[in-house]
């Protein structure tokens, strides 16, 4: 048995049909299901077209048909890709995620070192970063942890003006799958250049124009995704609770599960429990706040970085103005994420506030705590004012804070993080085994009639295409077409016309479904395969003749046609402006059809037609 940190076991303990395949099996957190829903298989589809030597621009297994390289989170010019090279993607993949708080406390370390603080401070500061409550709270996504890791070698390399370093750093940063993170890493970034080095300016500013051109293969096409997708109409801030941090989750700096724990079932705060959790171990908090009474300019800088960022992610008036007045890209970011650079602040006050640690400030924190436990009292409490008291009883002993250090972090992360057994990762089943063998050679898509059944963008690992999806960017059209949705486009209205359209021959069902049209074809515990005999074909031709697809992969598909008369070939995918036509060799020209189709004309007689993927 081989284990991986990745809730595998979400798979099995959830959804269906792995539920019916392995019993109800328990799992341990379920809020963590992205990894297995979005970035596990995004990463995978892309890694294995790029061993292909293609450019996985292409998803064609959800939304019927969607971009892959310019949804970002697909992370396809990552450098450090290169693990999937080397290994099996699962073991690739465990490398990957347990390598972000490692090379999140190197680079720390190192940038700690370069402020002139001694070894066991930028240790203490540098261990804080690596396991702080954005990061463990994110681990296994993959995306946003990669993302900031590279802050420190960014403000390092800013600091020594190493301008290899600088490219090298800012461009893994932008390329590891999460925008809104790298926002707040180069604005950040270049506020502290700006106070720190002016004369470094103009050199780091020619870098970022260098930076600019090679961020470009994914800059483009995100950009153009992200103008013709729902994006907008999906966050609207005032209908999500948790869309500011709620001020009574500032508790969770000192008390991660004052509200509970997901992974314990007894979560009973608002929204998220990962949005909001800033904690980074009672040592380290004390620390940081003890760094209030250190008079050296870069305290101060990382002072005002922790108020602000927190003015900005909690609901106050100025946090409000910029999705009131509807900013591009911003006002569809949740603040929440502020605290990547709330908690990497801290960690950098924690090294300051180690090596020079004002003992007044124990009476203050018993004060605090007794306060809050009066006000509130909770046994959550209890842990935290142990580990107070911890702190000072050892604060002479600097190894041995360390030590409680990571004791605290390690068991909050133990605590929240699935382990999971490899044999759980997207097993095959009866279900999975049909869809595979009955339209491998026709290409049809399949739909679920329950959330519980074949969640989005599972199909991808098994190469079967499917009318669901979920990703932060969705072509809005499409969304228009099923009849709307967010994020998370699961349509269930199966005997609208538009799904025979679609091509949806299979239907997946907990309960029978009506109509001559549905016949019961298998069954695997409780999930039902259901077949629909008025699917249309999924390349036809509009007026009469034949369409055969010869060829259908992610970034070609080849239709070889025959028709007496003039005549329109219909390719039931999604169009997108990136899609290129020929007809016998000639470059000609796609037109979306009512359903956002694409379509071609053609003249009489026998053509070979080939759509191709291109960059833009």
């Amino acid at each position: 048995m081989s284990i991986l940190p990745i809730p595998t076991d979400t798979i099995v303990g959830m959804f269906h049909p792995w539920r019916d395949f392995f019993g109800n099996l328990p799992f341990k957190n379920f809020i963590l299901t992205d990894p297995v829903r979005q970035q596990y298989p995004w990463r995978e589809l892309a890694v294995d077209l790029l061993k292909k030597l293609e450019l996985p621009l292409w998803n064609p297994y959800n939304f019927a048909g969607t971009p892959l390289l310019a949804n970002i989170q697909s992370a396809v010019f990552y450098p450090l890709n290169i693990l999937f090279y080397l290994l099996s993607f699962p073991h690739a993949w465990s490398i990957y995620i347990l390598a972000a708080p490692v090379l999140a406390a190197f680079f720390m370390y190192l940038y700690l070192r370069n402020l002139n603080l001694n070894k066991l401070p930028a240790l203490f500061g540098s261990l804080t970063f690596a396991l702080c409550g954005f990061n463990i709270a994110w681990l296994e996504n993959g995306v946003l942890t990669h993302t900031l890791l590279w802050l420190p070698l960014i403000l390092w390399s800013m600091d020594r003006r190493k301008s290899l370093v600088f490219l090298f750093a800012m461009f893994s940063s932008f390329t590891a799958g999460h925008w809104q993170t790298f926002f707040y890493v180069f604005l950040f970034s270049h506020v502290y250049l700006f106070l720190r080095s002016r004369r470094s300016l103009l050199r780091f500013f020619i870098l970022d124009a260098i930076f600019l051109v090679l961020a470009l293969p994914q800059l483009l096409p995100s950009l153009q995704f992200i103008g013709l997708s729902g994006r907008s109409q999906d966050q609207l801030w005032q209908n999500v609770a948790g869309w500011f941090i709620p001020w009574q989750n500032l508790v969770q700096f000192i008390a991660p599960d004052f509200f509970g724990n997901p992974a314990t079932l007894n979560y009973r705060g608002i929204f998220s429990y990962q949005e909001f959790v800033g904690y980074l171990g009672i040592p380290a908090f004390v620390f940081a706040i003890s760094a209030i009474f250190i008079k050296r300019k870069i305290v101060w800088f990382f002072l005002g970085t922790v108020v602000v960022g927190l003015i900005f992610a909690l609901p106050t008036p100025l946090a409000k103005l910029p999705f009131a007045l509807n900013l591009p890209l911003i006002s569809s970011s949740m603040p929440t994420r502020l605290l990547s650079i709330i908690d990497f602040s801290l960690a950098v006050l924690a090294a300051f506030g180690f090596q020079k640690f004002n003992k007044k400030l124990f009476a203050i924190f018993l004060f605090f705590f007794a306060l809050l436990g009066v006000l509130s009292p909770s046994r959550y409490l209890l842990l935290p004012f142990a580990l107070l008291i911890a702190t000072f009883v050892l604060k002479k002993y600097s190894w041995l804070l360390i030590g409680l250090l990571l004791l605290d972090l390690g068991r909050f992360g133990f605590k929240y993080l699935p382990i999971t057994d490899s044999k759980y990762l997207y097993p095959e089943t009866k279900v999975t085994r049909f869809l595979q063998e009955n339209t491998k050679d026709n290409y049809f898509r399949f739909m679920t009639l329950s959330d519980e059944i074949f969640p989005p963008n599972f199909n991808v690992i098994y190469r079967i295409q499917s009318v669901n999806g979920y990703d932060p960017l969705y072509l809005k059209a499409y969304s228009d077409l099923v009849g709307g949705g967010n994020r998370i486009i699961v349509p269930k209205d199966y005997k609208n016309p538009v799904f025979n359209e679609l091509g949806v021959k299979y239907i997946l069902s907990f309960e029978d479904i009506s109509g001559p049209a549905y016949v019961l074809v298998m069954e695997e515990g409780k999930t039902k395969i259901f077949e629909n005999k008025n699917v249309s074909p999924r390349a036809y031709l509009e007026s009469g003749g034949e369409a055969k697809i010869t060829l259908y992969s992610e970034n070609v598909v080849i239709i070889k046609t025959s028709s007496m008369i003039t005549t329109t070939l219909i390719l039931s995918d999604m169009y997108y402006p990136g899609w290129k036509v020929s007809v016998d060799g000639v470059l000609s020209k796609i037109t979306p059809t009512p359903y956002n189709f694409r379509s071609v004309e053609l003249s009489p007689g026998d053509h070979e037609v080939i759509f191709k993927m291109s960059l833009l």
